[in-house]
């Protein structure tokens, strides 16, 4: 017992992570994506899954090594919301297992061992981090192996480990098997290696041209893809891109507006009321933490990093035409914690009169994440519940339901006897009556008019509605044209 208590009081902080990273994820409704990704992981075989994947023009075409690993997961452990998300928990367990080696090093300074707890600390207490646990997606792939990258290097360089170099290596290569985007973490790479060591790249030319090599076959794939015109959002990103990303990268993702506020539109400033204090309380930290960061006059190498990372990562998109969200930079997201758990060490450990910020800061994250895994408004939409509410609904009428929403989501949820009306514009015609159903998420999309059909949730001078049920996610109307009278 003795044993297991000194186990726990050495590792806390990691068994904490662990703990955290599992609660966070639960059987909650996929969504868009994430039906993507079950689509293809419940591919019947290993060819079938091939042919698929090289067909395929959505973003996961460009994630092979991701919906590879869901593939193999789902034959192991089943399709459902809650396993197709539990890989995200292994992912972690890799993570934590190298960073536990690391703290065990008794060669590692005892400053490194505290950067590396407070490290776990802060990416398991980041909203950004727990709201990406709870999804079918690449992105806490890309978190773990991009931590896994620097964290290898970074301690390769100042200790001389060949074994952290060697996996820095099959980190960088599995990472970009895994995602496109992942190739721009060699920029943050290369800033790190130079800086302990000019001569770096000349040293280990021949590991490094090996590792080239699999990364040219892997480039190979991902430029067929491209040819193919596989990809994500295609369109210049905006302002709006880089704010969003700063939202949720900081935490304010999860005390202030939550996704589907801010992606709905609407009267953002008058729902933004209610997260006044919180989000001041998170800026008042920051601002004492940066303060205190200047004035210790600390090494600036990890805030530089930072700054380049996201400014290659920004250009790179405006010159590759990407429409970038927040999460496609999970692999430059160690570089922010690791200056804020930089920072925190410095401010701790030299200016003991300003450790209540660090505390204060700690605390809002906390807040933060709380409010993200239990408050159903920082969830996505209830898609399940709304295709099952229809379903019941319809079991007697037999009704047509002309779904305007996901088709894979709807297949996974086995919606009965509906008509897809999001990629095909031209099944509702003036004579068509039935069941709409549809998500709130979508309207701005079709009151931009980028939906060409019609629809009777606009066409109101062609169609009649009347709400069968809703909810702050979705509505399910019975619709008909105005010449017909309601049965």
């Amino acid at each position: 017992m003795k044993q297991w208590i000194s186990i726990a009081k050495k590792y806390y902080v990691f068994l904490f992570a662990l703990i955290i990273s599992i609660l966070s994820v639960n059987g909650w409704s996929l969504w868009l994506d994430e039906s993507s990704t079950a689509f293809l992981a419940n591919s019947q075989d290993f060819h079938n899954f091939i042919n698929t994947l090289m067909n395929w023009t959505g973003s996961e075409s460009q994630m092979p090594g991701f919906v590879l690993s869901e593939f193999v997961w789902v034959k192991l452990f089943g399709d459902s919301e809650y396993a197709l998300r539990s890989i995200n928990i292994v992912f972690v367990v890799l993570l934590l297992l190298y960073l536990v080696s690391l703290f065990n090093r008794k060669t590692i300074e005892v400053r490194d061992k505290s950067i590396i707890k407070i490290y776990v600390v802060l990416s398991f207490l980041s909203p950004f981090i727990i709201y990406n646990m709870n999804e079918a997606r690449v992105n806490i792939a890309l978190y773990v192996f991009g931590s896994l990258c620097l964290s290898s290097l970074l301690a390769y360089c100042k200790y001389g480990y060949l074994k952290d170099w060697i996996l820095c290596l099959i980190c960088l290569v599995i990472g970009s098997s895994f995602n496109l985007l992942f190739f721009v973490i060699v920029i943050p790479m290369l800033i790190i290696a130079t800086s302990y060591n000019k001569r770096f790249i000349l040293d280990h030319c021949k590991s490094i041209g090996l590792c080239v090599v699999f990364l040219a076959l892997i480039g190979i794939y991902y430029l067929y893809t491209l040819i193919n015109g596989s990809g994500g959002q295609k369109e210049k990103p905006g302002i709006i891109n880089i704010a969003y990303t700063i939202y949720e990268f900081t935490g304010y993702g999860g005390v202030c507006l939550p996704k589907n506020e801010l992606r709905t539109g609407g009267d953002i400033f008058g729902s933004f009321k209610p997260y006044i204090l919180p989000s001041a309380l998170l800026s008042i930290s920051y601002i004492c933490i940066i303060f205190s960061y200047i004035k210790a006059k600390c090494n600036t190498r990890p805030l530089v990093l930072l700054i380049v990372s996201l400014v290659s990562f920004f250009i790179i998109s405006f010159i590759g035409n990407f429409r970038f969200w927040s999460r496609h930079l999970l692999m430059i997201y160690p570089i922010y914690i690791y200056f804020v758990a930089y920072a925190i060490y410095e401010i701790w450990e030299n200016k003991k009169n300003m450790r209540w910020t660090v505390i204060f800061y700690i605390s809002i994250l906390l807040f933060g994440s709380i409010r993200i895994m239990t408050l159903d408004c920082y969830k996505k939409e209830n898609v399940k519940y709304a295709i099952e509410y229809c379903n019941r609904y319809n079991q007697n009428n037999n009704n047509t339901i002309y779904y305007f929403g996901f088709p894979k989501l709807a297949d996974y949820y086995h919606l009965s006897n509906y008509v897809d009306c999001c990629s095909k514009n031209d099944n509702i015609t003036k004579e068509s009556s039935g069941l709409m159903l549809f998500h709130n998420s979508m309207i701005v999309y079709y009151t931009n008019g980028q939906y060409k059909g019609l629809n009777p949730l606009m066409d109101k001078e062609i169609f009649s509605t009347e709400i069968i049920w809703e909810d702050k996610d979705s509505k399910l109307l019975k619709f008909y044209p105005k010449s017909f009278s309601a049965n």
